[in-house]
C-alpha cells in the first residue's frame, strides 16, 4: 500500500520511495552486469569502466538502475504542477507523474483530464472544443489555443480526452505535462499577476485608466 510520506530515492539508501510502486519500502542493492531493461541505456553506460547499481523493491519485486550515481531507469521526471493550478488540478497531475514510468498512457490520460478541467475553472463548459471556441472569444493567446487544440486533436483521434488512448507514447505524456503548466501559465498565472501589479497602482490613476477606457469605448478621442 502506498504511503503519503515521500522519500527521494538515493544511491545506496536502503529505505525509499519505489519510483515504480510509489511504496515506501526497503531495497535491496547489488552490482549488476546483467542486462538493463531499456536497450537505449545501453548508449549512456559503460559497465568495465564504471559499475552500474541494482535496487530491488521489497514490495513489487521490480528494479531501479543506477549508473554514476544517477537513478537511469526508471527515468524520473521533473515535472512539478504550477502553483496557480486548482487543487483537483495538482492531485490529478502529480498522479500522473508517480504513474508516468509505469503507465505513460493512464498518465496522458489524467493529463487530459487536467486541461479539461483548467477550461472548466475558467468558467467555460461542454465539451474541449466548445470550451476552446469560447477561449477563442474571450481573446484566448494563439499560442494557447494552439496548445489546446493539439490536446483535442490528438484525444479524438483515440479516445476522449481523459481516457486512455493505446497510441500514447512516453513523449506524448512528457509532452502533455509541459503543456499542461504552459496553459496554467498563459490563462491563470500571467493574468494573476498582472492584475496584481495593475490593483498596486495608485488609486488616482486607476480612476483615470477607467475614465479614459469610457471614452474609448463611447467612440470619442482621447484629450
Amino acid at each position: 500500500m502506498n504511503s503519503s510520506k515521500h522519500i527521494v530515492p538515493k544511491l545506496g539508501e536502503k529505505f525509499f520511495t519505489c519510483p515504480h510502486c510509489g511504496t515506501l519500502t526497503t531495497h535491496e542493492w547489488n552490482i549488476t552486469r546483467l542486462p538493463i531493461p531499456n536497450s537505449n541505456l545501453y548508449e549512456k553506460i559503460d559497465i568495465n569502466e564504471n559499475p552500474v547499481s541494482k535496487a530491488k523493491c521489497q514490495a513489487c519485486g521490480e528494479f531501479s538502475i543506477w549508473y554514476k550515481g544517477e537513478m537511469i531507469f526508471p527515468k524520473q521526471l521533473d515535472f512539478k504542477p504550477n502553483e496557480d493550478l486548482s487543487d483537483c488540478v495538482k492531485a490529478d497531475f502529480i498522479e500522473a507523474t508517480k504513474i508516468f514510468s509505469d503507465s505513460p498512457r493512464s498518465a496522458a490520460a489524467l493529463l487530459r483530464l487536467c486541461i479539461e478541467k483548467i477550461c472548466h475553472d475558467l468558467g467555460k463548459s461542454g465539451n474541449l472544443n466548445a470550451m476552446i471556441g469560447e477561449l477563442v472569444r474571450d481573446g484566448l493567446p494563439s499560442e494557447v489555443q494552439k496548445m489546446l487544440d493539439i490536446v483535442r486533436v490528438i484525444g479524438n483521434n483515440s479516445v476522449h480526452p481523459g481516457q486512455i488512448s493505446l497510441d500514447d507514447d512516453r513523449d506524448t505524456a512528457e509532452a502533455l505535462f509541459e503543456i499542461v503548466n504552459q496553459i496554467a501559465y498563459q490563462m491563470i498565472s500571467k493574468p494573476k499577476k498582472i492584475d496584481a501589479m495593475y490593483d498596486n497602482l495608485p488609486e488616482s490613476i486607476r480612476n483615470k485608466i477607467i475614465e479614459r477606457d469610457a471614452k474609448y469605448i463611447k467612440g470619442n478621442r482621447f484629450q
